[in-house]
This record gives C-alpha cells, sequence and structure tokens, in this order.
C-alpha cells in the first residue's frame, strides 16, 4: 500500500511539473497581430516572410489580419487607438504618411530594427516612422492576342487604335501616380503643376472602355473584355505567368512610380518587442529575395542580390530603372484626395 502511495505521489509531482512546463511555455509565447493586404499579398507573404520568421522565432506567433484596402486599415486603426489590439499596419505609403500625422505610429528602434541601416535611401522614412518593405511599379498591362505591337511609352495609351479597349483606373493611386509621370514628361515639376497630367489624361479618355474594371484590371484584361490597361506591376507579371503569356506587362521607357508598401508599428503595441524583431527579419535580404521571387515585388534592402532576368520584370530594364521617379509621399499624401477630385471631375466625369 506505501509503495502504491509513494508512486502515486511521484506521479503527481510528474504531473504537475510538466503542467509547469506547458504553462511556462505558454507565456513565453508571444502572438503579434500583423493588419496587411488579402488575397495573394497575404498568401505570398505567408509563405516568404510569416512561415520561416515563425520557424525562426518559436516563441513568437504572427496573426495575420487581411484587409482590402489601406483605408479599411487606417479605419481600424483610429477605431482601436485608445486600446489597439493590432502590434504592426502594412499598408501604402501616402496612407502611412497621414497615419503618421495622426499619432497612430510610433517609431522603430534601430537597435532592435538593425536591418534599417541596409535600406535603399527611399524605403526609409524620416524618424524612422516605418519601413518601407516592398516597391511595385505602375505598368502598362496588355491582352497579347489583341495588342500586336506592345506599348513603350505612356503616350501609347492614346493609340487610336485602342479606342474604347482601355481599362483605365484612375480615380486612386493609379491616377495619383501618372499626374507627376506626366508633369515630368512635359519638363514640369508635379510639385509646381499637375495639368500636364490631368490635360494628358483628358486626350486618353476617348480611349477609355471602362473607368473600373471589374473584378479588376488583370482579370478585365486576360478575358478580353479590354485590350490593354494601367495597373501594378507584380500582379501584372504574375498574371503573365499564371495566362501562359495571355497577359504581358510593359514598364514604359519613359520610367515609372513605384507603389510603397510600409510596416508599420502601432503606437501602443501590445508586443512591441516582438514585433520589432517580426520587422527586423522582414526587411532581412533572406525574406526580401523570397517575397521578390514570389510576387515581383522589388525589394527595398540594398543587399539583395537579384537575378538579372528577375530584377528586369521587378524594375524593367536597366535603362527604365534609371528613370524611375521618386515622389515625396508625404508631401503627396496632402494633395492625395484633391488630385483624386480633379480626376474625378475634369478627366472622368469631363
Amino acid at each position: 500500500m506505501a509503495l502504491r502511495s509513494t508512486t502515486r505521489r511521484r506521479l503527481i509531482a510528474a504531473a504537475s511539473l510538466l503542467g509547469l512546463i506547458g504553462s511556462a511555455h505558454a507565456q513565453a509565447t508571444q502572438d503579434i497581430t500583423v493588419v496587411g493586404f488579402f488575397g495573394l499579398f497575404q498568401d505570398k507573404y505567408t509563405e516568404a516572410v510569416i512561415k520561416p520568421f515563425e520557424q525562426a522565432n518559436p516563441d513568437v506567433k504572427v496573426n495575420y489580419r487581411p484587409v482590402r484596402n489601406s483605408a479599411e486599415t487606417l479605419a481600424l486603426l483610429r477605431l482601436q487607438r485608445a486600446n489597439p489590439t493590432v502590434d504592426l499596419a502594412i499598408l501604402d505609403v501616402s496612407v502611412a504618411a497621414g497615419a503618421n500625422k495622426e499619432g497612430l505610429f510610433t517609431a522603430l528602434d534601430p537597435r532592435k530594427v538593425g536591418n534599417l541601416a541596409d535600406l535603399q535611401a527611399w524605403a526609409r522614412p524620416a524618424g524612422n516612422m516605418g519601413a518601407v518593405i516592398s516597391r511595385d511599379d505602375l505598368a502598362i498591362i496588355y491582352n497579347t492576342q489583341q495588342v500586336k505591337t506592345p506599348p513603350t511609352s505612356w503616350n501609347d495609351l492614346a493609340r487610336p487604335e485602342f479606342r474604347r479597349k482601355l481599362a483605365f483606373p484612375i480615380a486612386d493611386t493609379r491616377g495619383v501616380v501618372l499626374l507627376p509621370i506626366f508633369a515630368r514628361m512635359a519638363g514640369k515639376d508635379y510639385k509646381d503643376t499637375i495639368d500636364p497630367g490631368i490635360a494628358q489624361l483628358k486626350t486618353i479618355a476617348p480611349n477609355v472602355q471602362t473607368w473600373e474594371p471589374q473584378p479588376d484590371i488583370y482579370t478585365a484584361v486576360r478575358s478580353g473584355q479590354a485590350a490593354i490597361g494601367i495597373g501594378w506591376n507584380g500582379r501584372g507579371q504574375y498574371t503573365h505567368d499564371i495566362s501562359n503569356g495571355e497577359v504581358a506587362v510593359a514598364i514604359p521607357k519613359e520610367g515609372s512610380v513605384g507603389q510603397l508598401n510600409t510596416i508599420n508599428l502601432v503606437a501602443n503595441a501590445p508586443q512591441s518587442d516582438a514585433a520589432q524583431r517580426f520587422v527586423n527579419y522582414a526587411l532581412s535580404p533572406e525574406a526580401q529575395a523570397r517575397f521578390a521571387a514570389a510576387v515581383f515585388y522589388g525589394p527595398t534592402n540594398s543587399k539583395v542580390k537579384l537575378d538579372p532576368a528577375l530584377r528586369t520584370r521587378i524594375f524593367g530594364t536597366p535603362d527604365v530603372e534609371k528613370r524611375a521617379i521618386e515622389l515625396d509621399w508625404d508631401w503627396i499624401s496632402g494633395q492625395y484626395a484633391p488630385w483624386v477630385q480633379r480626376i474625378k471631375r475634369e478627366v472622368i466625369g469631363g
């Protein structure tokens, strides 16, 4: 009987010890929440960045919360301002600039995010208020069965053979980006005037088949609903591959503007230290290279070495890449809404 009692006490003690170990392990695991774009971005970012991070950091669990766009993220952050449940937010640089002005984000600590030091100059906002994780250039997307002479210039969007065949979603960042492009082509500074951009958009307008392609520009061009349109290079390159070349992409010779996606530390984030550990990993050359190869988004870490063929698909030819336009997104964030209103009123509604 005494032996059985002793054995029982030992089993209970062992079980208690295992319970304490399990409890300690559970307490050591930190959950961070990242809000970011849904769909293809979420799938590829999870595969290329989040899963490898979790494997290398088993004490941190990343919960990805998908949203449709940056405006939805901004609304969520405003709603949670007093008591945030989100640690990090991935969103468009122009929206991030506005969120910074509202005090929704806080600065990254370079001591915790060492890879900040290796970012391209344009990828590191002032005061370390977030960091750019990817660049995706505006491009011309076209159906190779309907367009026999590939476009090489932004002015090709006005070619007569494209009358009523153009998908032209410009009441958003794509239109905002085109205004500085056309201003520079006219020899003007976009900070002085966007009138040349508005004038060129009006010249292109008779070719428009739809201002709002459904469900998106890439599907509209692939299906033949439109012969040509404008969209983001990364998604265009991905569509090219899955369509067996039915869709092609051109970054025009005059150069383009990249849509910059930033990752930002939420003010009063629940798990600030673990969140910054994730940011540091996301900015590493390894993570950036994997994501670039997966979805054709340009890396921002200067130490990333891309295969020449992949680099051309992401940034265009070396000559085109040299003509890339770097915008002052902090300044543009204050012009964004008025510019979109001008496009709607003078081009779409004109």
